[in-house]
């Protein structure tokens, strides 16, 4: 099969050979260094962001190249610093932002390499743009102004967006403590009731005079039957649809519509109240947002 001229339909999934010694948390940035070699984001100058993790990828023990990593381009949510004077702010908005950690982002670039564009600053977390400019060929250094482009609405961007929203919350949900483990045991079982049996206390023991005396032990036992238990979170969905050759955006709601008029001249970031999501357009196109 001839695949010279194919297009690719998700050029913003990479699958990356991973340095060796290197091990890959998912849901962590994922950085190139000069080799070319996956390794976790950090603090470091002379590393290019790739993307985000979707998967983990543990090659401590291997060679370059051994394993690989599945990481994913886009939008994503990471941690804001916690260091004053090097925290994203709104006013950070489409500015680039910096390596602090693997999922730490800083706005100082003093000994950090560049993580990404700003999109969005709220409490809990900074929505990052991984657009990074490519690594640098052989031999040919890196230009030093690093130009911004605009997200344009296709089907994989929209993904990716859900996908940050999607690991920051299972992150967080990994990362909760459980105490359970101080005061039970887990104890496997595959039917519908499970019996469990013991014996009681041990007779003390006595001098042994004459003939033995035998000693009856006292049996216990407990049935428990099996319960399901479930707890299910809803999560607030919206629907993106591309209307091409439009230029208005509707705001759907319950018992109201309201309409919002696009400029044509460039790309634009927009923001609802009440809706948590911002969508950034690029001209001949709108977008219906219905919730």
């Amino acid at each position: 099969m001839i695949r010279t001229g194919n297009e690719k339909l998700d050029p913003n999934t990479l699958v990356l050979p991973v340095a060796a010694g290197a091990a890959i948390t998912e849901a962590t940035m994922v950085a190139l260094g000069t080799d070319g070699y996956a390794v976790p984001a950090s603090k470091a100058a002379n590393l290019t962001v790739a993307g985000v993790a979707l998967e983990p990828a543990d090659n401590r023990n291997g060679e370059a190249g051994d394993i690989r990593v599945k990481v994913r381009r886009g939008a994503f949510v990471m941690e804001n610093s916690a260091t004053p004077g090097s925290q994203a702010k709104a006013t950070d908005i489409l500015r680039t932002c910096y390596l602090e950690d693997a999922v730490t982002i800083s706005m100082a670039s003093t000994g950090s390499s560049p993580a990404g564009t700003v999109l969005a600053v709220e409490a809990d977390g900074v929505t990052v743009w991984f657009n990074q400019p490519a690594m640098p060929g052989r031999g040919v250094s890196k230009h030093k102004n690093e130009e911004e482009t605009a997200m344009i609405i296709n089907q994989a961007n929209i993904r990716s967006m859900s996908i940050g929203y999607s690991v920051i919350f299972n992150k967080a949900l990994a990362e909760t403590p459980t105490t359970y483990q101080q005061i039970a045991t887990t104890v496997p079982s595959t039917t519908r009731d499970q019996s469990y049996n013991w014996l009681g206390q041990m007779p003390q023991m006595r001098e042994w005079i004459g003939d033995r005396e035998i000693q009856n032990l006292s049996a216990y036992d407990y049935v428990i039957k099996n319960k399901k238990f479930e707890m299910t979170i809803a999560v607030r969905g919206m629907t993106l649809r591309m209307i091409p050759t439009a230029y208005t955006t509707r705001c759907s709601r319950t018992l109201a519509s309201v309409q919002h008029v696009i400029p044509m001249n460039s790309a634009t970031v927009h923001s609802w109240p009440g809706l948590k999501t911002r969508v950034m357009m690029v001209s001949p196109f709108s977008v219906r947002t219905t919730r």
